[in-house]
């Protein structure tokens, strides 16, 4: 165990505004996903100045689907508590026909994933030079709405892995926040699409250009909405949900493809961002600067989102020369708890379950799911079966599996190792996207196609 000073900030303790969505270390639910972890290997070039977008006048949104009270949902990025978890009943077996596929529909290039409010689903895609938000009805895969703009990739921008997006939607208060690749941020209105207000993160606000494009995906805090941003006396802003006026910037950082978290530590919430060399903590509320604990992996490949566990670890894992750390988070400082260099996670997800944090580890070519040992970072077990597989972790403990050639699989996990349950492959073509899973339907898309299945309830 260590904790390096120099990369510790006091803080103060910090209000809570009651409508975050925070996971807490005592009061996170056991059962707890979306958007295909984005695709993306990511290198820092520096400030890019290019055209200014304005903010323009929000008119407020018209009443839109909410997400539903029960949690019957999936409303952002790793779904309702940010850790992609699937509340509610349990996911049985299915047959050899695999499960029954109840629609599907062209879309168009991308990783982002989807995001649900239990009526309509929200992704993006891209046609050329133009992305697209396209909102569609959950039951049939029509469309309600689609609006597009120009974002023609920049100077500098090496898009050979995914021409984008690699961000998901947010979905709040009667809005729809996106970020495309090269980091047009707009919201609109849920209920007709609408444009209400936007920003230009690289150009007009002088965030680190990604040259794989940006891929964080927007969390809600209280009435702002907040992203990692980068660039000269900035690392997060967090913008006024209903007009785009920046709140708040933090202290600087370079940004990194990976989406935030909210936690509750001692003290109060932490806003965490994995970002281009570090782990950093800021004050949700303010933007304060709470403590600092380096995560180097060799270039900018922090990628994956973090997670924070029942026990109140905090967990990060990259590729390269990152691997897998815990950190014990307190109000001004970070404690490493253990790191281990045997799990390394390129761009898709992490779970934990049962007292296991479960990924597929590996830079390029054979990935292994691998289960690392929340206590103390041991490596319990590899199988070179499944691949690089990104992860649903269901109400009764077990997990959803979805393969990148399309193959999908229930699996009982423990420290002993990992039982197939079912395995389909369920469709064809390259899945890199996180699926999400609301009301006993798996949605989820390849480079070519969103598309929705049923999926049997298990018995009791």
């Amino acid at each position: 165990m260590h904790h390096d000073p120099c990369f510790t900030i006091s803080g103060r303790r910090r209000p809570r505004p009651s409508s975050s969505p925070i996971i807490a270390a005592e009061s996170m639910p056991h059962p707890a996903t979306a958007l295909g972890l984005p695709i993306v290997i990511a290198l820092v070039l520096g400030l890019l100045a290019v055209g200014v977008s304005r903010v323009q006048a929000a008119d407020g949104p018209s009443p839109g689907p909410a997400v539903a009270a029960d949690g019957v949902g999936w409303p952002q990025w790793a779904g309702p508590q940010r850790n992609f978890a699937v509340p509610g009943p349990g996911v049985g077996t299915w047959g050899d026909g695999g499960p029954k596929k109840l629609w599907q529909r062209d879309l168009g290039n991308g990783y982002s994933s989807i995001a649900s409010d239990g009526q309509n689903l929200y992704t993006l895609d891209r046609d050329g030079d133009r992305e697209r938000v396209l909102a569609v009805r959950a039951d049939s895969g029509e469309t309600v709405w689609e609006s597009a703009y120009d974002a023609p990739h920049l100077e500098g921008m090496r898009m050979g892995y995914g021409s984008g997006p690699h961000s998901t939607p947010l979905v709040e208060g009667g809005r729809v926040f996106t970020v495309g690749a090269t980091a047009q941020f707009v919201a609109w209105n849920a209920g007709d699409g609408k444009e209400l207000w936007r920003h230009d993160l690289w150009g007009e606000l002088g965030g680190n250009l990604l040259r794989r494009g940006y891929a964080a995906s927007p969390l809600a805090y209280g009435d702002t909405v907040i992203l990692p941003v980068g660039g000269e006396a900035q690392g997060f802003i967090a913008f006024d949900q209903g007009t785009g006026e920046v709140r708040w910037r933090s202290p600087s950082f370079d940004a990194s493809q990976s989406s935030p978290i909210l936690i509750e530590a001692s003290g109060g919430p932490q806003l965490i961002g994995f970002v281009a060399d570090q782990v950093v903590a800021v004050n949700p509320a303010t933007g304060e600067d709470l403590w600092r604990h380096p995560h180097p992996a060799g270039a900018v490949y922090n990628i994956g989102t973090p997670q924070f566990t029942d026990d109140g670890l905090l967990v990060v894992s990259s590729a390269y020369g990152g691997g897998t750390r815990g950190l014990a988070p307190s109000e001004d400082r970070a404690e490493e708890r253990w790191h281990t260099s045997r799990m390394k996670v390129h761009f898709s997800n992490t779970i934990q379950t049962g007292g296991l944090l479960l990924g597929s580890s590996g830079n390029v070519g054979s990935l292994i799911l691998t289960a690392v040992d929340l206590a103390n970072g041991d490596v319990l077990w590899k199988n070179r079966g499944l691949g690089r597989v990104n992860l649903l972790r269901l109400g009764d403990g077990r997990v959803l599996a979805l393969g990148e050639d399309g193959d999908l699989s229930l699996l009982r996990v423990d420290r002993e190792g990992v039982e197939v349950l079912s395995s389909s492959r369920i469709h064809d073509g390259k899945t890199w996207t996180v699926p999400i899973l609301v009301g006993g339907s798996l949605y989820l898309r390849n480079e070519g196609a969103l598309m929705a299945f049923e999926l049997p309830v298990a018995p009791g």
